[in-house]
Order: C-alpha cells, then sequence, then structure tokens
C-alpha cells in the first residue's frame, strides 16, 4: 500500500514538474534526481533490513539536496540546502550508532531477526534502547521537527514540485520508519 502511495505521488510530482519546468535547460538533471530520490524511497519502503533502510534514507537526502540546489544562482535556495544538508548529516550520525548498538546486540539488522529478538526478551536491553532514541533522534532531524525545523521554512527556493515532494513525502519517512520498528 505504501509503495503504491509513493509511486502514485512521485507520478504526480514527475507529471507536474515536467509542465513547471518546461523549457528550462536543466530539466533533464533535474529529472535524473527525482527519479533517484523516488527509486530511494521506494528501496526503503520495501526494505526489511536497517542496513538498506538507512542507505536508502541517506540516498533519499542526498538527492533532495541536488533538488533543492537546482537553481544554483538563488542565494536562499543555497542557505536552506546547506542547513538540511548539516542536519541530515547528523541524522546520519544517530542512526549509524544506533544500527552499530543493534547490530552489536541482536547479532543482525534484519527487521524480523529484531522483532523475534524483541519478542524472546520481553523487554529492551539498556543497548536498544540508547538506540531506539537515537533512531527517534534521526527521525527528528530529518522530519523536521521542532527545533530541527528552521531549514524547511526556506525550501520555497527550489521548485514547486520538489517544495511538494519534499512536503508530501519525504518528510514523513521517519514517521513511516518509526513504524516499521514499532513491534
Amino acid at each position: 500500500v505504501m509503495l503504491m502511495l509513493v509511486s502514485v505521488l512521485g507520478a504526480v510530482i514527475a507529471r507536474f514538474s515536467r509542465n513547471y519546468l518546461d523549457g528550462d535547460p536543466g530539466l533533464p538533471r533535474y529529472f535524473r534526481w527525482l527519479l533517484l530520490t523516488l527509486a530511494c524511497v521506494s528501496a526503503l519502503v520495501l526494505a526489511n533490513d536497517l542496513h538498506v533502510i538507512a542507505a536508502c534514507w541517506t540516498g533519499v537526502s542526498l538527492a533532495l539536496h541536488q533538488l533543492l540546489t537546482f537553481f544554483g544562482d538563488r542565494p536562499a535556495a543555497l542557505v536552506a540546502a546547506h542547513k538540511k544538508f548539516l542536519v541530515s548529516r547528523l541524522a546520519d550520525c544517530a542512526l549509524l550508532v544506533a544500527l552499530l548498538l543493534v547490530q552489536a546486540e541482536v547479532g543482525s539488522l534484519s527487521l524480523d531477526a529484531l522483532d523475534l529478538w524483541v519478542s524472546r526478551q520481553g523487554a529492551l536491553s539498556p543497548q536498544l534502547q540508547v538506540g531506539a532514541v537515537l533512531v527517534v533522534v534521526a527521525v527528528a532531524l530529518r522530519s523536521a521537527q521542532l527545533p530541527f525545523h528552521g531549514w524547511i521554512t526556506q525550501v520555497m527556493e527550489a521548485p514547486t514540485p520538489v517544495s511538494a515532494l519534499l512536503h508530501a513525502g519525504v518528510v514523513n519517512l521517519g514517521g513511516f520508519v518509526l513504524l516499521r520498528l514499532a513491534p
């Protein structure tokens, strides 16, 4: 269901982008980054391993950075993209440490193995509790939650379809990741 939602949203944004940027010489570059962003989101939605989820989430962030800087002659767009880039790298660090903690405790980053391990233990170990907090920190950073939201109000300098993609989907990936880890 989530993959269908991503696909439909991606198709709508791609169609709108084609009309919105009609005649822009950077359109092929724009579509490469848009399609890479959507591919990473789709892979994240299908992933059953925290390695893949983390890699795809970083891929979304890096591809989105290219879309946010599409109008490179707009200083405000570059500042907003830079802020988002820095916040996202902090999220990457938090997520990496969380993955290391989970791997060390559970021995696997498969969501199935993690669910099985937690169900057998009955409660999270202190190490996994710290890992869970770090995942929440990564989600808050990437999803522009308070107090990390300063960059999201400035992305209006990017093409309108990028803003739609960002607001309609990408910032919601954190919630999806938390739902996948809820068990």
